[in-house]
Order: C-alpha cells, then sequence, then structure tokens
C-alpha cells in the first residue's frame, strides 16, 4: 500500500510540474487569503479617516480573520451611528462572496454619502483555512477550518484524506460495480448516476466514493481527511451536536466566536448581511419547522392554569397569553419572550410572520430591480439556511433583519424554464417555495451538467475513466469538479457583483428610522402641564424585527425630557420606546410641573435607529 501510494504522489507531482494549468485553471483570478489580508491593508493605509481594520481572530491554520470599519467613527471605541454587520465567506467554499465583499467596501468608499451616517463592519473572509483549499493542488471542495480532528476515532489524526489517483488535478468520485450496490447510470444521461428505487424495480449497480485510497488500512476510504470545523454551521441557534464538521459545540471555533463577540460588543448594529451559499434577498427565510411548541396552540398545565387563572382544556396563542399577561401586569412591559419563558416553551423555530411581510416585500423589490436590469436567465433556487447557521443566529439571536445573497446561481436548462402565459414575457425569475415532483438532487445534477456543457464548453465534468485501484480492484473515475456549484468563472465576477451588490447599498437606506414626529403640550392648572409626544419609524422594516421585540434586542430607543426645574406627576425623565412598527407612529404622554415659563428639550436616542431632538417652549 505504501509502494503504491508514494507511485500516486510521484506521478502526480509530475503533473504539476509539466501541467501546472491542472491545479490553477479554475482559481485564476480569485483572492487567495494572503491576498484578502494584503488587500485590506492596502485599503486601511489608502483610507486612513475613514477606514480601521482589526484582528479579529487566528484561524486553527495560523491565519489571520479581519474585520474592517469603514465610516466617520471607524477605530473609536464608542460609536453614535447605526452600523451594517457584513460576514462573507464562511463556508470558506464561495471564493464569490470574497469578492462581493471586496467590492461593497470599494462601492462604500467611493461615494461618502454611503458612510456619513452609517458605520460598515466587514469580515471579508470568515474562514480563510478553508478558502486556501481552493488554490491548493489537487483542488477539493472543503469548508473545515484547519483544526485536526480525529474524525474516524482511532490512533491517527488526519491520517485518510482523499488522494488524486488520475492526476487530473481535481478529487473528483470512484464508482465500482458491487453486489450491494446502491447507484445506476441515469437514463437521461449516462454521465450521471441515481439512486436505485426498488419500487420501480430498479437494482443497484455501483458503490460511490470520493477519490482516493484506504491510507491507514481500515477499511473506510477518505474518512478522516484534513480539517475539523465549518465556521459557517458553528454558531448557536439549532446548533448540531455531533456532527462531522459543526464543531464541538457552538462558538467552538476561534472564527465564530470571533465573530459572536464582535458584534455584541457593538450593539449598534442594526442590520447583518450574509455573502455565502444563501439568498435571503430572493427567497425569504422559511417556516414551517417543528419546534418544542406551536405559538398558536399552546395547552397549559393544570399548575399554569391554575397560576394564571385560565382554562387547562383550551389552547391559547401566544399573542392572548402575552395580552392576558399584560393586563395583568400594566405597570411591565409583556413580550412574546417572557411568556414563552415563565411557561418553558422553549426558542423559536420559525420566522415571526411580522417580520415575513419586510422580506417578501423587500424579495419581490430585488426581482423587479433584476428584471429591470436586464436578467432573463433562470437559476436553482438557492440553498435554505443550516441549523447552526451565521444567518439564522443573526435574525434569532441578534435581533436584526439579515439579508443575505449567494452572488451566483446554478442557471435552470433550457427545457426546464417556464412558458411565458397570456402573452407576459418571462421574468427570468424562480418563484419561491414552488415545489416539483421530482427529487432535487437530480435535478441539480441535470442543472450542472447543462451548464458546464451550454457555458463552459463541458469543462465542469471529468468523464468517467477506469482505473486499477490497489483495494476496490477496477474503479471508475469522474464526476462533477470541485466548485461547480458554488464560483463561477473569474471573467463572470464583475458583471455579477456590479449587478447585485448594489442592491445591499439600496437595502442600507431601509434601516429603522425614529424621529419625533409632533409635540404637544397642553396646560392643565397652573404650572401643571400634559406633553404628548409622537414618535414615528418612517421606514418599512419595524423597530425592532417582531423577532427583536421577542428576545428584547436590540435595546429599545430611549426619549428624555429635559428642562429647568421639571417635577414629573406623571411618566419618567427617561422613557424607554420598546418599539414601533414600521411606517408608524406611537405616542407617550407626561404630566409636568413646571412654576416658571421656559423651554424643555425632548431627546431620541437609540443605537440602532438614529437621533432627533426638538425644543419647545412652555408656559408664557
Amino acid at each position: 500500500m505504501k509502494k503504491y501510494l508514494f507511485q500516486v504522489v510521484f506521478a502526480t507531482a509530475l503533473l504539476y510540474l509539466f501541467n501546472p494549468e491542472a491545479t490553477m485553471a479554475q482559481s485564476a483570478g480569485y483572492k487567495t487569503p494572503d491576498q484578502v489580508t494584503k488587500w485590506i491593508k492596502q485599503v486601511d493605509k489608502k483610507y486612513p479617516d475613514v477606514v480601521a481594520s482589526k484582528l479579529l481572530a487566528t484561524t486553527p491554520g495560523n491565519r489571520p480573520v479581519y474585520v474592517i470599519e469603514i465610516g466617520k467613527e471607524a477605530g473609536s471605541e464608542v460609536k453614535s451611528n447605526p452600523s451594517i454587520f457584513v460576514g462573507a465567506n464562511l463556508e470558506g467554499v464561495r471564493p464569490i462572496g470574497t469578492e462581493g465583499a471586496l467590492f461593497l467596501a470599494e462601492t462604500i468608499l467611493s461615494d461618502p454619502a454611503h458612510y456619513d451616517s452609517l458605520n460598515w463592519y466587514i469580515v471579508p473572509l470568515g474562514n480563510p483555512d478553508a478558502a486556501s483549499s481552493y488554490f491548493d493542488a489537487p483542488q477539493q471542495e472543503n469548508s473545515r477550518n484547519g483544526l485536526p480532528v480525529n474524525d474516524d476515532r482511532d490512533d491517527q489524526t488526519d491520517e485518510d484524506g482523499a488522494n488524486d489517483l488520475n492526476g487530473d488535478g481535481w478529487i473528483t468520485q470512484m464508482r465500482v460495480k458491487a453486489p450491494d450496490g446502491t447507484w445506476i447510470v441515469s437514463e437521461k444521461d449516462p454521465r450521471l448516476l441515481q439512486k436505485a428505487d426498488p419500487k420501480k424495480g430498479e437494482q443497484g449497480i455501483y458503490k460511490l466514493y470520493s477519490e482516493g485510497i484506504d491510507d491507514d488500512g481500515d477499511g473506510a476510504y477518505n474518512e478522516d481527511g484534513a480539517g475539523g470545523t465549518n465556521v459557517e454551521i458553528n454558531f448557536p441557534h439549532k446548533f448540531k451536536h455531533f456532527t462531522s464538521t459543526g464543531g464541538l459545540y457552538a462558538g467552538s471555533a476561534p472564527e465564530s466566536y470571533a465573530i459572536m463577540k464582535y458584534v455584541f460588543e457593538h450593539p449598534e448594529i442594526a442590520m447583518i448581511v450574509s455573502f455565502g451559499s444563501t439568498n435571503f434577498c430572493y427567497t425569504p427565510p422559511k417556516g414551517g419547522k417543528k419546534g418544542g411548541a406551536d405559538l398558536n396552540k399552546i395547552r397549559l398545565t393544570a399548575r399554569q392554569a391554575t397560576q394564571f387563572n385560565l382554562d387547562p382544556s383550551r389552547t391559547y396563542t401566544i399573542t392572548e397569553l402575552v395580552a392576558l399577561a399584560q393586563a395583568e401586569n400594566p405597570q411591565m412591559t409583556i413580550t412574546e419572550s417572557m411568556v414563552a419563558g415563565w411557561l418553558g416553551l422553549g426558542g423559536a423555530v420559525n420566522p415571526q410572520p411580522g417580520d415575513l411581510v419586510f422580506y417578501e416585500k423587500y424579495a419581490k423589490e430585488y426581482k423587479d430591480y433584476l428584471k429591470k436590469k436586464g436578467v432573463k436567465t433562470e437559476r436553482l433556487d438557492p440553498a435554505q439556511a443550516k441549523e447552526g447557521s451565521f444567518e439564522l443566529w443573526g435574525y434569532f439571536q441578534v435581533g436584526v433583519p439579515v439579508f443575505s445573497m449567494d452572488l451566483w446561481g446554478i442557471p435552470k436548462p433550457a427545457a426546464e424554464k417556464s412558458n411565458a402565459k397570456n402573452g407576459e414575457k418571462k421574468t427570468g425569475v424562480t418563484k419561491p417555495g414552488t415545489k416539483t415532483a421530482t427529487d432535487p438532487e437530480p435535478e441539480k445534477q441535470k442543472a450542472l451538467i447543462a451548464y458546464s456543457d451550454s457555458l463552459l464548453g463541458s469543462k465542469g465534468f471529468v468523464e468517467w475513466k477506469p482505473f486499477d485501484h490497489p483495494t476496490l480492484g477496477e474503479v471508475e473515475i469522474g464526476g462533477f469538479k470541485p466548485y461547480l456549484s458554488t464560483t463561477p468563472p473569474y471573467e463572470w465576477v464583475d458583471s455579477l457583483l456590479n449587478l447585485q451588490v448594489p442592491w445591499i447599498i439600496k437595502l442600507s437606506g431601509e434601516l429603522p428610522d425614529l424621529h419625533i414626529y409632533e409635540v404637544k403640550v397642553s396646560s392643565k392648572s397652573s404650572g401643571v402641564y400634559q406633553v404628548e409626544a409622537w414618535i414615528e419609524n418612517r421606514a418599512f422594516i419595524p423597530f425592532p424585527t417582531d423577532m427583536g421585540s421577542r428576545n428584547r434586542q436590540p435595546a429599545p430607543a430611549v426619549l428624555t425630557l429635559d428642562g429647568d426645574q421639571l417635577k414629573f406627576l406623571s411618566g419618567y425623565q427617561r422613557t424607554p420606546i420598546a418599539g414601533v412598527k414600521g411606517k408608524s407612529r406611537v405616542k407617550t404622554t407626561w404630566i409636568i410641573q413646571k412654576q416658571k415659563p421656559g423651554k424643555i428639550t425632548l431627546k431620541l436616542e437609540s443605537k440602532t435607529a438614529g437621533y432627533d431632538q426638538k425644543t419647545i417652549n412652555i408656559g408664557g
């Protein structure tokens, strides 16, 4: 076995020496982790007044993870302007995400209006260890950072990874005929495999492996390759334990821990943007997940019903229970999270219905925007956010609106494009939530092979060819090349980013925007006045989101009433404004005593939704 492995390595080295194109054909143009660091340092030096870069973490592979702060308050300890946090390529397998983050930074810096009253915090490469695999030889798609992990629990670590047996520069797949095989050749395309369906009388022919040999001689293939944690899914919301790539616990990766720490240390963050594998701009986050409790059908235990003087034989909605609890506790602000905590209902697992209103609004506007830009090619639906993902953590636990972009998607095969009806033109957009009767994985394979054939000159697929394997015998090596489904050719990048990144700039102008709309003062008696102040949210996005309201995140806005010789008969000098729905107003009322005429000042302050102030004359 060792002799055979030496032969494979030697032959592969010769191929790379005399055919360097085999190692870098797909990676030319995209920036390596070292080039990203160099770019950050150059921008930091070029714009010293409005840019500050900070080292967030050092990866297990000893690579830096930087955040770039852009704005008039860049680098300062105290921030008064709302901010947007951008995390890119946390999976490490989407170099276009990193390019998108750098392009966004350049776009912001091109116009001071983009950062005049807004801070931007951009992490252009959240998983540099995994991202480096794109530039390695042979090329293998890998989302794990450089933490050594003993996946097969033997006496060695990272000893049985994939091998480039045919020396073509890519780690693809091996298929081998076996009596207990579960795969058959697709009837629609002999290059593709599909699972045999016994219900259709199909019997499996092939077993499928990643390309390689049994390096450690334990009978398994490529089960203990290099690396540990996929940073993208190492966040707390619905974190999954005991997976091969998720990490030991949420935040166990230094990269994800540093991102969470930074976000929580910056309460002025009002929005999170992700450049990764999902696209909340195109397809709003999905609900329908089963959690610990159905908040529309809550049944109380006998003890809880007695405690709250309710009927244990019926069900309640969380809204009903909040209203009942509020009536019993008028001096407090009762939230859904408080009631859920009292009743032990567990955390939320689905987006709040009120938040889906703004997600659906902006998704429609984004698709209209793409249509006006001339986009006619339909694409496969973006991936849904994984459990433990950066996006879900941002929405469910940070409580701010989260928008994501994958920046490129696999085109639909021409035959699958929807036909125009009733004379309408094609929009080039797939309706979110559309279901098909077919298995999505074969559909994705068909789309990938069509994309490779029609746009890449069939260079995205390695044709199956025989190979004499040392332990499996006669096998065939072939399949899709790494990164085919995640990474477009670099020459497409500029046009893709010029098309889509401006939408993020547009969304930055949609942050919750609080103002003092109107103040009324009426005299009640000598020296006693009633003051009424209406606070409005000029944006469509509510302050906070419904999920933020449930989690009591971010901090409420604060109204402060100041003046000489003021006495508060009703209300407080500092009044929290817990929430203002989008495009709506809320009223706050005080009864004050002020014996001498004069001025009072009303200040509205919010870390995430702005600042406003009015001066009012009292008496005289």
